[in-house]
């Protein structure tokens, strides 16, 4: 059984410029998306440190 070569997903030509574009800005979309998350995250832990820490005796 022989993989002819357009089908071969090894030597397959790259993705053509604008779909490189349109995966390239998913990727920073995601990226931003669990960047911002993670700072609210941060964000909460430290009220939520600050404000038990200001209100235990």
């Amino acid at each position: 059984m022989s993989i002819k070569p357009q089908n071969d997903p090894i030597t397959s030509p790259e993705d053509s410029r604008p779909t490189a574009v349109r995966k390239q800005r998913a990727g920073r979309n995601i990226v931003t998306f669990f960047v911002i998350y993670a700072l609210g995250a941060f964000s909460l832990y430290i009220f939520i440190v600050l404000y038990g820490a200001l209100t235990s005796n």
